[in-house]
């Protein structure tokens, strides 16, 4: 949003220079883009974040200055003379949600005509052009005060009537830009007793367009639902200032004021007399109010925060202190300040005017390095054991939905049920692994055999958290899963203690699964991981060895080698790598033995990567790379290089 530095200074003093009320407002999540010179003026161009709606006017960022600056604002409300006027004018707001507070007043007697060059220059400093005075006016105090505002040509409205309602599916409305457009029921429309006069909150429409022999109008300042505006201004793929304004939530209490000041100006510059205001109120502003505790707040913000200190801040940006101890506080944010609703957010604003920069920069305290639990390793050794078996290891939600207690055929009585779910699948907590092994296998048709295995967390309300294993098998043709868990039962000194499943027709035929056999099983793990040592020879690496990721691009290299069939192809990777340290990997993809070969002969094919930390490798230094790992293959391991 681009803000005229002399427009700022006649709403707050502003004794430094327009730099240093950008570095201001930047440190203080106000960020100034960029510092245009224009004449003997500055456009400040800000990027208002979409939680501070209240940024999007120059009282709102005088009100930041203000605070920043430990000054006042310095604004003179307008003084209007009603007059007493006899043109009738009824309004309706048939849908309170659409639209909480309509206010509006006739001025009659005005004369169309061009603006004073001051605001045809305020208005090019932020983006406009002039139209003319009327429409001028509304435009400028929409920047001034944030408050979209509206002119309607009293003498083009039928009846002398405005309807504030939802548009029906279909319903037609021709805006000031000459399109016609098609509006759902997402869309706020005022109408006269005749046609759709009016897109609110986004556009006006024709039939009740200000022109030059406009000699009677009705001003309107509103508020408009910023989920139903957001909402069809993507529909339309049409956004506006005001949308925009309407969007991100504007002050509640800000109409009238707003009316106010273009009715000052409106009298100034086009002649007329003001009507009383017609203000509806559909929804009375309620004032937030909330607790803060300021040791909490100190201790979120690593700073002390004393309540005097809390309580200048909070005043200086508008708030109401309604109670005040030596160690809390109780607040009300202002009107305008529709995104502070928790004490989080009142913390934020006061290290926000005390300054990021008082903040002190502690390094980080070095902690030992954890020791990995038994547990850990048992799993791992586990998880390692089972895919030597074969089977897939899966990680999945541990939650389910009312749908899938209906397909296992139980109930929820034995369940945690979450108090907030994000979402309704999320409704219990699981208290078996069954079904995500079931969900596992439905959703992977395409593979002609799933074997997977799944260790984690179920719950219930009888034996709280337990760690369970559960098995899956499904394919075309049937396994004995009993043959699986005897396998599994070998890896272990005890026992565990099987729930198996084999689905009938009508199971798979329930649970989506395009198998022709499918298992399931599971066993509880808590006691085991406790207890029991895995049984047969593992190894736990933990000497591990961290290097940086070079930025330089690595050479790649594939070989395939004739070696003895006895030869371990581990260790023949082991020597290549030790051949130089730019040798970074060394990858076997391929063992093949056949009699083509030779007797007792076997193929190695290896992936290689060559890469230096500090410089790209020429073609050359893989060259040499590769001669000496085929001369390491020949002499320590009696193998050639394969031709094909």
């Amino acid at each position: 949003m681009r803000i005229s530095f002399d427009w700022l200074k006649e709403f707050v003093k502003i004794e430094k220079t327009a730099d240093d009320i950008a570095e201001l407002l930047t440190l203080s999540g106000a960020e100034v883009e960029s510092i245009e010179k224009k004449s003997s003026d500055y456009i400040l161009d800000l990027d208002i974040t979409p939680n501070r709606g209240d940024e999007l006017s120059v009282l709102g960022i005088a009100r930041e200055v203000a605070a920043l600056t430990n000054t006042i604002i310095n604004y003179q409300l307008p003084i209007i003379k009603e007059s007493k006027s006899d043109l009738p004018l009824t309004v309706e707001v048939l849908d309170p949600t659409s639209c909480p507070r309509f206010a509006c007043r006739i001025i009659s007697g005005i004369d169309i005509k061009p603006s004073p060059q001051w605001i045809i220059e305020r208005l090019e400093s932020y983006g406009f052009r002039s139209i003319n005075n009327i429409v001028d006016i509304t435009n400028l105090v929409m920047i001034e005060l944030g408050q979209p505002l509206h002119a309607f040509d009293y003498d083009k409205i039928a009846g002398h009537k405005m309807i504030i309602r939802r548009a029906k599916n279909g319903e037609r409305v021709k805006t000031l830009d000459g399109l016609e457009r098609v509006l759902s029921d997402n869309a706020i429309i005022i109408e006269d007793g005749k046609n759709l006069i009016d897109l609110a909150g986004i556009m006006g429409g024709e039939l009740s367009e200000i022109g030059k022999n406009s000699k009677t109008i009705i001003l309107e300042a509103a508020i408009f639902n910023p989920v139903l505006i957001r909402k069809i201004s993507k529909e339309q793929i049409l956004t506006t200032d005001a949308s925009y304004r309407f969007e991100r939530g504007i002050d509640p209490e800000g109409q009238i004021l707003a009316l106010n000041r273009a009715t000052e100006l409106i009298l100034k510059f086009a002649g007329g007399e003001a009507g009383k205001v017609i203000d509806i109120k559909k929804l009375k502003f309620t004032p937030r109010v909330i607790e803060i505790d300021l040791n909490k707040t100190s201790s979120i913000l690593g700073i002390e925060i004393s309540a005097k200190e809390a309580r200048k801040y909070l005043k200086s940006l508008g708030f109401d202190i309604i109670k005040e101890s030596k160690q809390s506080l109780v607040i009300s944010p202002p009107s305008w300040r529709n995104d502070i609703s928790i004490w989080q957010d009142v913390a934020e604003e006061i290290i926000r005017i005390k300054g990021y920069n008082k903040l002190k920069a502690e390094p980080l305290l070095k902690n030992k390095p954890k020791q990995i639990v038994s547990t850990f390793k048992q799993k791992e050794i586990l998880k390692d054991r089972l895919t030597d078996l074969g089977l897939s290891e899966i990680f999945s939600y541990d939650f389910l939905s009312s749908r899938d207690l209906e397909i296992l055929k139980r109930t929820d009585e034995s369940l945690f049920e979450i108090e907030n779910p994000v979402a309704p699948e999320n409704r219990y907590l699981r208290d078996s692994l069954l079904s995500s092994l079931l969900k596992a296998i439905a959703k992977n048709p395409t593979f002609s055999e799933i074997k997977i295995f799944e260790i984690g967390e179920v719950f219930d309300l009888k034996n709280g958290e337990r760690t369970y294993l559960g098995i899956g098998l499904a394919g075309d043709k049937i396994e004995k899963i009993t043959e699986l868990i005897d396998k599994i039962n070998q890896m272990t000194l005890s026992d565990l203690k099987w729930q198996t499943k084999i689905l009938d027709e009508e199971e798979r035929r329930r649970y989506k699964i395009k198998k022709k056999f499918a298992a399931i099983a599971e066993a509880e793990l808590t006691q085991f991981l406790n207890d029991q040592p895995m049984k047969g020879n593992y190894e736990i690496i933990t000497n591990i060895k961290y290097r940086q990721i070079s930025k330089f691009p690595s050479v790649a290299r594939d070989f395939a080698f004739m070696v003895e069939s006895g030869i371990d192809a581990k260790k023949l990777a082991e020597d290549i790598k030790k051949i130089s340290p730019l040798v970074v990997r060394a990858e076997l993809f391929d063992e093949f033995e056949s009699l083509k070969f030779g007797k007792n002969k076997k193929s190695l094919a290896y992936h290689l990567e060559f890469q230096s930390s500090d410089r790209t490798l020429t073609k050359q230094e893989g060259d040499e790379l590769s001669k000496k790992i085929v001369k390491l293959v020949k002499d320590k391991f009696k193998g050639t290089l394969r031709d094909k």
